[in-house]
């Protein structure tokens, strides 16, 4: 049985599927796809049109003015009459042919640097910005792309004969980049290539163009016979999704030498830990989608929107990237602190917000795809991380969908009890917590970083709000899994007696009574379930 069948979705659409294999021949196919003309010719037709009026306004005026050779005749026919196409012809060739002559050099230049130019478009877009900025990227990232491939051997000589005085090429790349963020420069929308994957999937993807704070996106056709990682080196793409026979896909970002990534697959599973539980970077290198079809195109372009996109963070980029439209996308939090106002400010939060709008509309009851189980493990970590800027109550809606599409994973378990905590929902989050702790018991992927020092960090310097007392909590609850039955009530107490000094909790009593009854309710919980262990053992 397929995939669409298991899902319920239809094996067949009535529109794209059939006989079709040439979409430039309307003798072949559906006719309905082809009854009517597309917007795109509309609009051009409708821009010939008045094109042709203005330049028989302008012919007209200028007979009006005193042009009275515009009646002589030539070949039977007014000369005006010849002079409207005339006229038209030269207003198209200044608005068109500029245009083409400095995108043909843009390509041309970036052909020479990185040995690819720009691969097919997927489908046939807007363009990333003007051609005088396609030319400016294309000369920027030639010159860095020159400078990085010959000048650091140079740049090392030079660093061996002198012993390190000079030639230091990390600190002229940490110097330019630092220079490069203070400039304007064009920033380029994301570049994806597709490598394989079927028909349906291919008219399925839609792509789209920048709006201000939504991040844009540019499919183009990829090549089955270059690695990956060297398709983004070469034709300097943001991520290359790949979907083999099986019509299995994997994702890659564009990751370089000694600037990896913060997650190395959304995908897989990570030891769990404090910091993998409540993130502070969630870029992956590589995200593993499982089996996709058509009806998967709009969350697997969702994800791929919001991993190209984090991937742009400053840790991950150098100056190649910089010069050639690459640029740093600063998260939330640290726009906030600088007062960056720009647009590309708002992407992650944009990203980040379609990704969540597709967890929380994923249908009550539907068995989840791989894709959907990818995006609801991001949007948990994104809303139960501390780069995330809304509140509580705001963070819960996307939290629940994600638990409710994810319920067997104890990451996702401890952020939905501390989100609940934090927005409130007291009863509920511990009883998340006491379900996180079962899941905990004997799990294997427990990382072997002890929490306990990044739980004594967050009361230390932790800030007050709702979201640090939600957090602490999980940790507790980290804790614990750490620690026997026996052990829990003198680790309590020595806890508690930590809380004294945490200056966030200072007259907040309902909070500390709060953390108290974590441990009472885990370890309360722990012998319910304790006799049903026993007997099932013996």
């Amino acid at each position: 049985m397929s995939h669409s069948t298991q899902t319920g979705r239809p094996t067949r659409s009535p529109i794209v599927d059939g006989p079709t294999s040439d979409p430039g021949n309307p003798d072949t196919g559906d006719r309905r796809a082809w009854a009517y003309p597309s917007a795109t010719e509309s609009a051009g037709a409708t821009a010939t049109a008045l094109g042709l009026l203005a330049a028989t306004g302008v012919v007209g005026t200028a007979y009006a003015l005193g042009a009275d050779w515009l009646t002589t005749p030539t070949l039977g026919v007014p000369l005006g009459v010849w002079a409207v196409p005339a006229v038209y012809g030269l207003v198209r060739w200044g608005m068109v042919r500029p245009r083409y002559v400095l995108s043909k050099t843009a390509a041309g230049i970036t052909r020479v640097a990185f040995g690819g130019g720009r691969l097919p478009l997927l489908h046939r877009r807007a363009r990333d910005g003007s051609a005088g900025a396609e030319l400016l990227l294309a000369l920027g990232g030639f010159g860095a792309g020159l400078a990085s491939r010959y000048g650091r051997p140079v740049l090392g000589w030079i660093g061996g004969k002198t012993r390190g005085a000079w030639g230091d090429a990390e600190g002229i790349d940490r110097s330019f980049c630092a220079w490069h963020d203070r400039v304007s420069w064009p920033t380029r929308a994301l570049h994806v290539a597709l490598v394989g994957g079927g028909e349906r999937v291919r008219r399925s993807i839609k792509g789209s163009v920048s709006s201000g704070s939504d991040a844009g996106l540019r499919w183009f056709v990829g090549h089955d016979r270059i690695d990956d990682d060297v398709l983004c080196e070469r034709y300097g793409l943001d991520g290359v999704l790949t979907v083999d026979a099986d019509g299995r896909g994997v994702l890659l970002t564009c990751e370089r030498a000694e600037r990896e990534a913060a997650w190395y697959d959304w995908g897989q599973n990570r030891p769990i830990s404090y910091a993998s539980v409540f993130p502070g970077r969630l870029d992956p290198m590589q995200v593993t989608l499982g089996e996709i079809d058509a009806g998967d195109a709009g969350t697997v372009e969702t994800i791929t929107r919001a991993a190209c996109v984090l991937s742009r963070h400053p840790a991950r980029l150098g100056g190649v990237d910089r010069a050639s439209g690459r640029r740093p996308i600063e998260l939330p939090v640290a726009a906030e602190q600088t007062g960056e106002d720009g647009a590309e400010a708002n992407w992650v939060a944009g990203a980040m917000a379609e990704l969540i709008e597709a967890v929380e509309a994923w249908p009550v009851g539907r068995p989840p795809t791989d894709a959907i189980r990818v995006a609801a493990r991001v949007a948990s970590a994104w809303l139960a991380g501390t780069v995330c800027t809304l509140e509580g109550e705001e963070r819960l809606a996307g939290v629940e969908a994600a638990a409710r599409i994810l319920g067997d994973e104890a990451e996702v378990l401890l952020r939905l009890g501390a989100v609940r905590i934090a927005a409130g929902r007291d009863e509920a989050g511990l009883e998340a917590l006491c379900r996180a702790d079962e899941a905990l018991a004997g799990d294997a992927d427990l990382a072997q970083v002890d929490p306990f020092a990044f739980l004594q960090a967050e009361l230390g310097a932790g800030e007050s709000g709702a979201m640090t007392l939600g957090r602490v909590a999980a940790g507790i609850c980290m804790v614990c899994a750490r620690t026997g039955d026996d052990r829990i009530p003198y680790l309590r107490d020595d806890i508690m007696d930590d809380m004294r000094y945490a200056e966030w909790l200072i007259g907040a009593d309902p909070d500390r009574l709060l953390l108290y009854q974590v441990f009472d309710r885990i370890a309360s919980e722990r012998r319910t379930r304790r006799p049903v262990e026993v007997l099932q053992a013996a």
